[in-house]
């Protein structure tokens, strides 16, 4: 490499940091990777986050997919309420592909609303949040509709913070389905947070799904946070495991006047 391409190179890897400060200036609060299940608290007016999964590939009945990252955008649009935005890209691989190789599956359309504010917003007793919306239909996936809401109640106290979730939902193929999961922090003001996750999941006509999901969250910044965490699950009389590895980062787009 000769010494003024090496400048260059050097120049383009310093302006992609200071671009890369400059968006990440002001936000304040991070998402809820790498749970199912989510607390009961939202951005901060005008901001906005995006979470992002691991990728992983799955081989079923002689079919390979891959799993891009799945991805949760979620924008603070009003006090105490925000929307939120979730999907999941899988691309078919190898030969035994047939038909369309990209489904966008996993695909919603929600608000969150905290109308008890609480502990997670810096006051006193539990929080109470209502997350609900419409299942979108997906990308070469399940083309119908369905809806979900669920409540959360969290509670923050200086060694432990709790999450407790409670879904109710109708799927896109007109099945009923109800999820409950209790989430629990370690050290809430510690940079590394260890963390748990029990979920029970019954879906009408296909049994029950039992998971235990044991990770830490690493607070890199105001903006930016890491995520690890392994899951192992009882799928109808199926055990299995799955890694995630995963991201969050927020940036202010506006400030609420005060």
């Amino acid at each position: 490499m000769s010494g003024a391409h090496g400048g260059f190179t050097r120049a383009r890897v310093a302006g992609a940091l200071v671009a890369a400060v400059w968006l990440t200036r002001g936000a304040t609060a991070l998402a809820y990777r790498p749970f199912d299940g989510t607390d009961a608290a939202v951005a901060e007016v005008g901001e906005f986050e995006a979470e992002l999964g691991s990728a992983y590939t799955r081989r079923e009945d002689g079919h390979a997919t891959l799993a891009l990252p799945a991805t949760v955008l979620n924008l603070g649009f009003a006090r105490h309420l925000e929307a939120v935005v979730d999907f999941k890209p899988v691309l078919a691989l190898g030969a035994a592909a047939e038909g369309e190789r990209f489904e966008l599956a996993d695909t919603d359309a929600l608000v969150k609303w905290v109308f008890v504010p609480g502990s997670m917003q810096g006051g006193r007793g539990p929080s109470v949040a209502l997350e609900t919306g419409p299942l979108l239909p997906e990308l070469h996936g399940d083309p119908g509709f369905g809806y979900q809401a669920s409540v959360i109640v969290s509670q923050r106290w200086r060694a432990v913070t709790a999450h407790v979730n409670a879904l109710g939902a109708l799927s896109r193929t007109g099945e009923l389905e109800a999820v409950g999961s209790l989430i629990v922090e370690g050290l809430p003001a510690s940079r590394v947070r260890p963390v748990t996750e029990l979920l029970i999941d019954g879906t009408r006509g296909h049994g029950l799904t039992y998971s235990a999901l044991e990770g830490a969250i690493w607070t890199l910044s105001d903006t930016l946070a890491l995520d690890a965490a392994g899951r192992v699950a009882r799928e109808e009389h199926r055990a299995a495991f799955e890694a995630r590895v995963g991201f969050t980062w927020a940036v202010a787009l506006w400030t609420q006047r005060e």
